[in-house]
This record gives C-alpha cells, sequence and structure tokens, in this order.
C-alpha cells in the first residue's frame, strides 16, 4: 500500500483528471470535426500526465 503522505496528491490528480476529461468534451461542438478534437484532446492530456508523473512522482519514491 502507498503511503499516506502520497495518497492524498494521487487521488487529487485523479480526481482532478478525471473531472476534466468528463468536463471538457461536453463544450465541443458535435459538428464534424468533434471526431477529431476529442482524440487529440485525450492525447494532450495523456502527455501532460506522463510528464506530470515524470517530472513529480518519479524522483519522491
Amino acid at each position: 500500500m502507498a503511503c499516506n503522505g502520497l495518497l492524498v496528491p494521487l487521488f487529487v490528480r485523479n480526481v482532478f483528471w478525471g473531472f476534466l476529461s468528463f468536463l471538457v468534451p461536453q463544450f465541443i461542438p458535435k459538428g464534424s470535426s468533434g471526431g477529431v478534437i476529442i482524440p487529440m484532446l485525450e492525447h494532450v492530456q495523456c502527455a501532460a500526465v506522463s510528464l506530470e508523473i515524470w517530472k513529480g512522482l518519479s524522483f519522491k519514491l
């Protein structure tokens, strides 16, 4: 089990990205480009989370 000092930041980060990934697609227009915009946002989100993990958690564990 993760130590308690690490559990809260991981939970907060997961809630933030989960909320963001639910909220952002609601504001994207449902036109012909919606099928392109949503996957692009998913790639940006994946890159941001990967960078956050690489920069923040890789040397704290």
